[in-house]
């Protein structure tokens, strides 16, 4: 999956993108994408910062289409008991493209979200492996900011 190239920079998106993030993401990933949202104390896996403009920069668009698609339901996420919500059923593919450019300009990317703004991104799988055993990348580590809960926990990771 392939982000139209308009997206990331057009106002009208990013407007329907903004007003999407506030009804959908700003209650765990913040009113300024931060990852501290009024329900992020609370969460198993903590939401990952948006102004993170290194952990922004490694996620391929595909990637990223397929993380709000599928929401902590998809592994790793659903072992480590992510709440992420999917949204393939309750937004529209225009819709998850709209939310994910305001996302990215979060980070204060202002440009297409490719390989020319980020080199970071050259290398990386489109779409990760279905199966956790293939998440080794360090982007897939720092999304939500994964992390052993405890000593009862740690030994199951």
């Amino acid at each position: 999956m392939k982000a139209p190239a308009t997206i990331w920079t057009g106002p009208v998106v990013l407007a329907r993108g903004r007003g999407i993030y506030a009804a959908k993401c700003a209650a765990c990933h913040g009113d300024r994408g931060a990852g501290d949202g009024p329900a992020a104390a609370g969460l198993p896996l903590k939401p990952p910062s948006f102004r993170d403009a290194a952990m922004v920069a490694e996620m391929t668009d595909a990637y990223w289409f397929w993380r709000v698609s599928e929401g902590g339901r998809a592994e790793p996420y659903a072992s480590r008991h992510s709440t992420m919500p999917a949204y393939k059923d309750d937004l529209s593919a225009d819709d998850r493209w709209a939310v994910i450019a305001y996302q990215h300009s979060l980070s204060g990317h202002v440009g297409a979200h490719s390989t020319a703004e980020h080199p970071e991104m050259a290398g990386t799988r489109s779409h990760p492996e279905p199966r956790g055993d293939a998440f080794t990348g360090q982007w897939t580590t720092r999304d939500h900011r994964w992390q052993p809960r405890g000593p009862s926990q740690a030994s199951r990771w």
